[in-house]
């Protein structure tokens, strides 16, 4: 097994922890982050797919730009929901993506469930019920109901991408499918962005930059650097570093609490997830 590979993406899931306190510490619109997290990538792999002459314009562009649409709205989701609710709160029911997998599969792919992915599928979902009852319902709270409901709409979406996504891996490169993962969200928030700019600080706007190169081009780049050179099911498994590197960060940098209800439901949200990904190994092809 590479070595240098399984090191890469373990700084990947690391990284991808920190993006939380990148996200918390900035003032700007959730909208003017995403073009500012999205345009970067979108910017340097164009730039590469250009230079290396690919074509990535192709007969089937069309499923890639909706995926690329859809996953505009996750990211905005992803970003609104570090700014209503804990970095850990995002982090585990974002990394539930799993379980929608293994469920649009079936009807999708009409693929069987084995009776393990079933139980490892209701124990995700008796997290879910725990995780989301961990405050009473109130106006008080509202701002972090918000953020909960967009970081799981966010999981919803992304599941759904890897779905599309996985359709096309044999029809582009990664680095192609990275492009189209953000060339729509770059295009779409751009408004946000003019409308967000008198506004901004070269303080937000270093901040900024910083989550594009460090989480959008470098953290994704080692990822399928690791991709390459190990299994689906060992990179995908090792990222669920990212859960408690957040929620690590999560708890020093912002002094997060992490009371019975989210430590249980966590747990059966992570451990859940990781062995149905385990189980199926088709589901974590991006």
């Amino acid at each position: 097994m590479n070595r240098f590979a399984i090191y890469a993406v373990i700084i990947c899931a690391f990284i991808g922890g920190f993006s939380g306190i990148i996200i918390k510490y900035m003032s700007m619109t959730a909208g003017a982050i995403v073009w500012l997290r999205t345009v970067i990538p979108a910017f340097i792999f164009g730039v590469w797919i250009v230079r290396s002459r690919s074509l990535f314009i192709k007969c089937n562009s069309r499923k890639m730009i909706i995926a690329s649409f859809i996953n505009a709205c996750r990211m905005y989701l992803f970003i609104l929901a570090f700014q209503h609710t804990t970095i850990s709160n995002v982090m585990i029911l974002f990394y539930s993506w799993p379980i929608f997998v293994n469920i649009l599969s079936v009807f999708f792919f009409k693929e069987r469930m084995s009776k393990k992915q079933l139980l490892f599928l209701m124990m995700a979902f008796v997290g879910l019920i725990i995780l989301s009852s961990n405050r009473t319902i109130d106006h008080k709270n509202k701002g972090d109901y918000i953020g909960v409901l967009a970081a799981l709409c966010s999981a919803i979406g992304y599941a759904v991408n890897v779905m599309i996504f996985k359709s096309e891996m044999n029809n582009y490169t990664k680095h192609e499918i990275i492009f189209y993962q953000n060339i729509m969200s770059a295009l779409i928030f751009l408004p946000f962005f003019i409308i967000d700019f008198p506004n901004l600080t070269g303080y937000d706007m270093g901040w900024g930059t910083l989550l594009g190169i460090l989480v959008g081009t470098i953290a994704v780049s080692l990822f399928f650097y690791g991709l390459r050179h190990l299994k689906a099911s060992v990179t995908s498994s090792i990222m669920y570093i990212e859960v408690l590197s957040g929620t690590i960060l999560g708890y020093f940098f912002f002094k997060d609490t992490l009371n019975a209800n989210m430590v249980i439901g966590g747990i059966l949200i992570v451990l859940s997830s990781f062995y149905i990904m385990r189980e199926s190994k088709k589901n974590v092809d991006i």
